[in-house]
């Protein structure tokens, strides 16, 4: 099995993520190919709690801090203080991001790869 290099689709996109999740920001894909994962990077001094949904609104509703499991399990991911992942997300989907405590800008860059 190979993997395919991650390849950009489009620009990067800040979300500033904060102790109140802002309101989904989109991160398009630009040209003929769409993006089937993306690159996330926190460059924020604390852990942001990452979300994506089809609209702004699902995206900031779905960045919330998870405290256990069953009702308290959320549709977030941590991403730690100047961690870089690749996630598989909904094409030219909204991300939020959400915050225990200061500020973490977080980079989303389309793409397809890892």
């Amino acid at each position: 099995m190979s993997f395919r290099a991650f390849n950009p689709t489009g620009p990067t996109v800040k979300v500033a993520g904060a102790t109140t999740a802002p309101s989904g920001v989109q991160v398009p894909s630009t040209g003929g190919m769409k993006a089937e994962q993306y690159r996330v990077y926190n460059s924020g001094s604390v852990t942001a709690y990452i979300a994506f949904g089809a609209d702004a609104s699902s995206a900031q509703s779905n960045a919330v801090i998870p405290t256990g499991s069953g009702s308290n399990a959320k549709n977030s991911y941590p991403l730690a203080a100047g961690a870089t992942e690749v996630f598989s997300a909904l094409t030219d989907c909204y991300w939020s991001a959400i915050t225990s405590s200061s500020t973490a800008n977080v980079f989303v860059t389309p793409g397809l790869g890892l």
